[in-house]
């Protein structure tokens, strides 16, 4: 399967991965071929980008299963509705009738996190992007960050009590973008001045909100005000450098971060995730944390099988095959150019893999 951009370019394609609401429901099936009728449909989804059926053989093992990945997202949803609504019930009722209900937000986060923790595949590389649609673009990526959160926290070696706190504090992070006065300010790729104003004090509303309406610790809080911030200390809301960060939210903002490069949007393509690899490398030490970025890094597939390449020749073909100590120079069957056929990019140390072709 491979990746690629919704358009009229992959209509009589086959569809490689089902499209899923996050209720687990199918909505349009695996091997569905692609007509106008069906691009509409995924269209009106809000969904941009696709998984299709790649033109070589060519599965890709996730890190967490589809379905749970969407159960998951649906929980998440449904407990972040259902917040605001509690805590406004809550207002005229006793210390101890508030007391449970901020008891009981806590235990469904809990919860949700220890489903995750449990799902993620932790011996597996990173080698998929998760298809999201607009309706829902926040509760996945905020799913999808606790993924990679907890995911980079293994690779730490977190012990379990911190594993937990830092998967917590990812599917919380985000949550000052619900209680933004405009909302339309979450799916806006192009703001004004005043409306990049007014976007980044989502990090203190979520941090206010959290810290003085329920219990989670300070661990589990602090990343929603620091997750703007950068080690160098050009972020925001406080502009603090990277040794005054908690290291949460330092994972956190790398997760975010990659998260938010491989997603597409309307109006803006995702970054494969060869692109995403180079821009995390470029911004360790400076934006993100210089030893989290290269362990993550090195747990990401940049070009997985089945991605149509063209090469620095300007041949183009589909990568079948990984070489485990290059993982920028894997095996490439040639299909467009003067050489067809198999090329290792291990052995042939003259070319070069320029771009990913998601179009």
């Amino acid at each position: 399967m491979r990746f690629v951009v919704l358009s009229s370019n992959i209509i009589n394609e086959k569809i490689a991965r089902p499209i899923m609401n996050n209720k687990g429901q199918v909505l349009i099936a695996r091997n569905t071929v692609i007509t106008k009728k069906i691009l509409r449909k995924l269209q009106q989804l809000g969904i941009t980008s696709i998984y299709i059926v790649s033109e070589i053989k060519s599965d890709l093992d996730d890190v967490i299963d589809l379905t749970e990945r969407k159960k998951e997202v649906s929980e998440f949803k449904e407990f972040t509705n259902g917040l605001i609504y509690n805590m406004n019930k809550s207002g005229n009722s006793s210390v101890n009738k508030r007391i449970k209900i901020y008891r009981n937000i806590n235990k469904q986060i809990d919860a949700i996190a220890t489903k995750l923790i449990n799902s993620v595949n932790y011996s597996r590389k990173i080698s998929m992007v998760d298809i999201k649609s607009a309706e829902d673009y926040l509760f996945e990526h905020q799913i999808n960050v606790c993924i990679l959160s907890i995911y980079i926290g293994r690779k730490l070696h977190y012990n379990n009590k911190n594993i937990k706190k830092l998967a917590k504090a990812a599917l919380i992070f985000d949550y000052g973008c619900l209680l933004l006065e405009n909302k339309d300010l979450i799916s806006k790729l192009k703001l004004t001045d005043e409306e990049r104003k007014e976007y980044k004090t989502h990090t203190t509303l979520g941090y206010d909100f959290l810290r003085n309406n329920l219990d989670f610790s300070i661990t589990e809080i602090i990343p929603s005000l620091e997750h703007h911030e950068r080690v160098n200390g050009t972020g925001y809301p406080r502009g603090i450098t990277g040794d005054k960060m908690h290291e949460f939210s330092r994972i956190i903002a790398i997760a975010d971060a990659y998260d938010e490069l491989t997603s597409s949007r309307i109006g803006k393509p995702a970054f494969p995730q060869s692109e995403a690899i180079e821009f995390l490398m470029g911004s360790a030490g400076s934006l993100y944390d210089f030893e989290f970025v290269n362990i993550f890094v090195k747990n990401i597939i940049p070009y997985p099988r089945g991605s149509k390449v063209m090469l620095s020749n300007g041949d183009v073909g589909f990568v079948i095959n990984q070489n485990r100590d290059l993982p920028l120079r894997p095996k490439v069957i040639v299909v467009e150019g003067d050489k067809k056929g198999l090329v290792d990019l291990a052995d042939e140390t003259n070319v070069t893999i320029s771009k990913v072709i998601i179009k």
